[in-house]
């Protein structure tokens, strides 16, 4: 027995043969695992996206007299006085225009009235002068203090679903002690904005 594996000596050397082999694998395994693993690592470094962006195109503003801000008849004043027409169309007088506005009109007093047409629902504001003059040739009269409904109610207005809205507008009209008999008339400015 001690000759046989003296002379060959090589089935004592086969075991460890074979752990070599099963080292040499579990080595490069574990190579193979490190090089993985540092690989995902440096993906995991960057990440990409794609953002969202977008706009939208709304319709403009725009506006339309509807009806006249019309004081009416007044007869000619001894003393000076103001006629006031507020949004809602009521009348108020001072002085002894009481009287003088008191007659039978040939056209009906009233507010002026204005349709505003743009993007459903959206919101609005609008401007109106401080004073205007009407004009009967040289002779002129003060309108000022103009109002519009919007003012009741936070000053700003929404158009409706379906893509309008209408608001009035008053003012006050101001009347000089003989005032120069005839027609009257000028025109004023209105604007809205997208608030």
């Amino acid at each position: 027995m001690i000759g046989e594996s003296g002379t060959s000596g090589r089935p004592a050397t086969q075991p460890a043969q074979a752990c070599l082999h099963r080292w040499c694998a579990l080595v490069l395994v574990a190579v193979g695992l490190m090089s993985g693993g540092t690989a995902m690592a440096g993906t995991a470094n960057m990440a990409a996206a794609d953002g969202v962006t977008g706009g939208q195109i709304i319709s403009p503003i725009s506006i339309t007299p509807l009806l006249a801000l019309q004081f009416g008849a007044i007869v000619q004043p001894q003393t000076g006085g103001t006629v006031t027409i507020s949004p809602i169309s009521a009348i108020g007088v001072t002085t002894d225009l009481g009287a003088a506005v008191a007659i039978t009109q040939p056209i009906l007093r009233r507010a002026a009235a204005f349709r505003v047409t743009g993007e459903a629902n959206a919101r609005y504001t609008v401007t109106l002068p401080a004073t205007i003059q009407l004009s009967n040739g040289s002779a002129t009269m003060t309108v000022s203090a103009f109002t519009s409904s919007l003012s009741l109610a936070s000053g700003i207005g929404q158009i409706s679903a379906i893509g309008t809205h209408i608001f009035q507008v008053g003012a006050t009209l101001s009347v000089a002690a003989g005032q120069a008999v005839g027609s009257y008339s000028g025109t004023y400015p209105v604007t809205v904005q997208y608030q």
